[in-house]
């Protein structure tokens, strides 16, 4: 049976944790397939070094927090949030969240919305094992847009949570 991608499935999502969890960073999947029904046969191709440098890693963004809330609603920003504490690492692992919104409302009532953004998803990861202080929490407002738009402008790619995560590098200084 030739393997099938199944990029958004529970499974598939499941079997990149496990991996994740046996040392296989995620910039090291390139692919993993699933077949069958009932079982899931994972591939796991090593990815060129040079395109996954030590020390950083920038995960997708959470997107799709509703206008003016700091509720996490998506599917996509749970499995986000699932993928970022499998890979944390208690001691070696600092946690940058990065809230945004977009510019409907007034400036500084959207930095106070970015940082509770930001902090919900901190509170998500910490149910899943990070600890809080290993979290780092910046504000942003509508400072630093997505997609650029004119004043009082519902975007949602603007209301969103970056995460990035540092580890100690590997090559020397």
């Amino acid at each position: 049976m030739v393997p099938t991608q199944l990029a958004g499935s529970e499974d598939l999502l499941t079997a990149r944790l496990e991996l994740i969890r046996a040392g296989v960073g995620p910039g090291g999947l390139e692919t993993v397939a699933a077949e069958g029904s009932t079982c899931i046969s994972v591939s796991v191709q090593k990815v060129d070094p040079q395109r996954n440098p030590p020390g950083l890693w920038h995960l997708s963004p959470i997107y799709g927090f509703p206008s003016g809330s700091d509720a996490i609603e998506r599917p996509s920003a749970r499995r986000t949030i699932r993928i970022a504490a499998a890979l944390y690492h208690r001691e070696r692992t600092r946690i940058r969240l990065a809230g945004h919104t977009d510019t409907v409302g007034a400036a500084e009532e959207n930095m106070e919305l970015s940082r509770r953004r930001a902090e919900s998803v901190a509170r998500a990861l910490t149910r899943e094992g990070v600890r809080w202080e290993d979290i780092e929490i910046e504000a942003h407002g509508e400072e630093q847009l997505a997609n650029t738009t004119p004043d009082e402008t519902p975007e949602p790619l603007n209301r969103r949570v970056q995460i990035d995560m540092r580890w100690p590098s590997a090559i020397p200084d």
